[in-house]
């Protein structure tokens, strides 16, 4: 399920995370937990999620642009979403968490883990057989934000309306709310299988989403 924020809101949300010293990430995290927690008919208020981290900057060969696995599967964060907590003391609090995440060294370790399964899968005689679908995540939702991309909106005649993925994969069940800015717009896109969450529960999600952005820049 895609959908974008305008360019006004775009820019009016980054001026506020700004202005509370936290990333658009953190913001847009302690966002989605906090809608997990009020649509939950347990009214459980501890929620987690997963952030894919990219590893690029922190490799000591320069790569550019090289096609590969520089992401360590994700940092998880978990935070008290009880509903007398102010939004942006959550946010800040998440977003220091995050940073501690992020700056141990042991991010290279699930990459290095990875690469050396490929190693061991090419050297296999006989074909891999895949599950349908791996175990159920143990997080509510995984975000995924590419951040800024920096390519035209227009190619000649056609003109991109709208950003998809990531993807699903077997080897876990999960959520994932893919984020990008283009063109100066936050793009979203809410990826789930059906028995995780089903379409009328993806709607309520946005729309909780629309609700809380528009009490965060008091549209």
């Amino acid at each position: 399920m895609p959908w974008s924020l305008s360019e006004a809101e775009t820019s009016a949300l980054i001026g506020l995370c700004r202005r509370h010293e936290v990333t658009v990430h953190s913001a847009l995290c302690t966002a989605f937990l906090n809608i997990y927690a009020r649509l939950d008919p347990s009214g459980r208020a501890l929620r987690s999620v997963s952030s894919p981290v990219s590893v690029r900057t922190r490799l000591t060969q320069h790569i550019d642009d090289q096609v590969g696995n520089y992401i360590n599967s994700g940092i998880r964060i978990t935070l008290d979403c009880s509903s007398t907590r102010d939004f942006w003391e959550m946010a800040q609090e998440f977003n220091s968490n995050l940073a501690a995440g992020t700056n141990d060294d042991s991010l290279l370790i699930p990459i290095v883990r990875f690469h050396n399964m490929l190693r061991g899968l090419l050297q296999m005689d006989t074909p891999l057989r895949l599950p349908e679908s791996g175990g159920r995540a143990d997080y509510d939702f995984s975000l995924s934000n590419l951040g800024y991309l920096n390519f035209p909106k227009k190619y000649g005649q056609l003109e991109l309306e709208c950003i998809y993925g990531p993807m699903l994969n077997f080897f876990l069940d999960e959520t994932i709310i893919g984020v990008a800015t283009v063109s100066g717009k936050l793009t979203f896109s809410l990826i789930s299988r059906q028995r995780l969450m089903n379409y009328s529960d993806a709607l309520r999600m946005r729309e909780q989403f629309t609700v809380t952005l528009r009490q965060l820049l008091a549209i």
